[in-house]
């Protein structure tokens, strides 16, 4: 092997470890952003349907009302989402959400008494919003359900897609197929 193939395939060696990193940071990047999406699209899209379908009195309906909106609404962007643009990164948005909720049990479970769940479940809102547990469960819980909810609905989207285009798509995108005229054969007019 003489000099020239050796430098050869050293740049090809360097170009390739280039995509690579490239890749990787296109990928990070689009978790990040749709990790964002994923918290601030929900909660700018939940007040516009909450003033119309819900009306909680108390705590306990305002903690359902909030999964419920954070579920469904996060799990339609996520869907959505996908199915316009196809991002693989909105798959994994999860992996933040979840990381930080992890984050946040870990350092809150040696401070804790009663367990993690009334701290992290909402329930601690029924003693005021200012309370520890309210407020764990508007830092750590809420973001792990709307990011979880989020890649749910693309990765849904992406099973979908790999079957066959659903009418729901099509529906969604005004994507509707052209019927076919066949003409008949062995006519004379």
């Amino acid at each position: 092997m003489n000099d020239l193939d050796r430098r050869l395939g050293q740049n090809e060696i360097q170009t390739r470890q280039l995509q690579a990193v490239i890749y990787w940071a296109t990928f990070a990047g689009g978790v990040l952003l749709h990790t964002c999406i994923s918290l601030f699209g929900t909660a700018m899209v939940e007040p516009v349907l909450g003033q119309r379908l819900l009306h909680p009195h108390t705590i306990g309906m305002f903690l359902i009302k909030e999964y419920l909106y954070s579920a469904v609404v996060a799990g339609l962007l996520g869907y959505l989402v996908y199915a316009r643009w196809k991002p693989e990164s909105a798959r994994w948005v999860w992996l933040l959400p979840a990381c930080w909720f992890a984050f946040g049990a870990f350092v809150t479970a040696g401070s804790v008494q009663g367990g993690l769940w009334p701290h992290f479940s909402g329930m601690g809102c029924e003693d005021g919003v200012g309370t520890v547990g309210c407020r764990n469960w508007f830092i750590f819980t809420l973001p792990a359900v709307r990011g979880l909810f989020y890649s749910a609905g693309a990765f849904f989207c992406s099973c979908v897609g790999r079957l066959h285009p659903s009418t729901i798509d099509d529906a969604v995108l005004a994507r509707f197929p052209v019927p076919e005229w066949k003409p008949e054969k062995d006519r004379i007019d």
